[in-house]
Parts: C-alpha cells; structure tokens; sequence
C-alpha cells in the first residue's frame, strides 16, 4: 500500500524522542500521502516507551496511525527488521532517536519515490547540531558521524555504493523479497553500548544486486543531535 511509514528504533531513547517525535508532528504532509509512526523498544531498560507515549498523546493526533512494538533480541538490525515487519506502507523511512526532520521531509521523499521507480533506497543531507556547540576539529571528522552532504549534487549515487541509515527511505516490497531470496544481516549492528554497524552498507549492496539505484537528495534535511559525550576525543 502506498504510504511511508517512520520507524524509530530506539534503546534508552527517553531522553532523546521528545524533539524527535516533536517534529515527525510537525510534518507539513497532504491528507493525500498516507503515513504512520512505529516506535520500536529494542528491549529499553529505561521508561523509553513510556515517554513515547506521553509525548504522542500530548499531540492529540487521530487520524495517524501511532503503534509502539517491542523487540526483545537486541541489535539495530533486528530493531529494523521488527519495524519493517510491521509496517503498513511501501515506504519504510528510518529515522533514528535522535534525528529531527525538516517539516517537508516525508512528503518529499514520498514524491521523489513514487516518481521514479528505479530508486530502491534514497537519503538525504543531515546538519549535525549538538548542546555546546561543535568543537573545531569537528569538520575534519564529521563523516565518522555521517553528517553532512552524501554528494557533491542530488541524483544516482549507486557508485558510491552505501547511503547514511540516518533519514533513509527504501520500499519494502524489494526489501521483502529480498529477505525471500536469503538475504540476512550479517552483523547485528549497533546494540546496547556496543558500536558496531555495516548493516547501512550492507542493505544497500543487496538493493544494488537487485537492480535499483541509490539516490541522494538534498532536499531531504535533518538535524543529527549529537550529544557533548559523543564528541570527545576518545570517540574519535
């Protein structure tokens, strides 16, 4: 069914959704495109659920479809997977917790989908922004933090080979095939502490091997909060 649906996923998220569900509210979105949030509690040991909640009822939104999962095994992956399960729409957007989109965000990335079949995974330009400001050595490292530009222009960025999942939009019929064909993750990307990823990379490898483009548009803006903890030099 046409439509985007925005997965969060989230592991002690508490203290970080209210900005980020604040303004998936705020999506300036005709009554045409049909969408809906899913929160995905990737086994929390915080109240991330809760707070969820509290802030999505706070908004008194009917008419969108609002659904909070739980995922016991922990993984970014499998938070994913769970989500995309989920999901009603064709579109899957996958914003993080900390990811606060533009108010055109998914009304955009919907046009740029449904306008050109051959794209399978789509993203977009994130502005980092952080609670002290950013430090000076931070542009030289930026792209450890996959902020910035994906290109230099908008269009086909399938030669570069991978798109930030941050912001990210894929169908999830291919996705769903692709699963059928023995596609699986082959790590289990960030999980708890741990830090590990490459499940980005590897999704769009397998949307490539399916034949579909990956493509970058730098209308599709978000502010990526980075706490003053994720930028000290020991992170680096």
């Amino acid at each position: 069914m046409n439509g985007v649906s925005v997965v969060i996923c989230c592991y002690n998220s508490a203290q970080r959704l209210t900005k980020t569900i604040e303004h998936i509210v705020k999506q300036e979105i005709t009554s045409a495109i049909k969408w809906e949030l899913i929160i995905v509690d990737n086994n929390s040991t915080d109240d991330t659920a809760e707070t969820a909640n509290l802030v999505w009822t706070e908004y008194n939104i009917t008419n969108i479809n609002f659904k909070i999962v739980f995922e016991e095994k922990q993984g970014l992956n499998n938070a994913r997977l769970k989500g995309i399960a989920e999901a009603t729409y064709e579109y899957i957007l996958l914003c993080d917790d900390d990811n606060w989109l533009c108010p055109t965000y998914i009304e955009t990335a919907y046009s740029i989908m449904t306008n050109n079949p051959n794209i399978g995974v789509l993203g977009g330009f994130s502005e980092p922004i952080s609670e002290f400001g950013l430090p000076l050595w931070f542009t030289t490292f930026q792209y450890a933090y996959a902020v910035g530009a994906q290109n230099l222009y908008s269009g086909d960025v399938s030669s570069r080979g991978y798109l930030w999942g941050a912001g990210m939009i894929f169908k999830k019929s291919v996705f769903t095939k692709l699963l059928t064909s023995g596609f699986r993750f082959q790590v289990s990307d960030r999980s708890g502490s741990s830090l590990e990823c490459g499940g980005d990379s590897e999704l769009c490898r397998w949307f490539l091997i399916a034949g579909y483009q990956l493509w970058y548009d730098e209308r599709l803006k978000f502010k990526h909060f980075i706490p003053a903890n994720r930028l000290e030099k020991k992170i680096r």
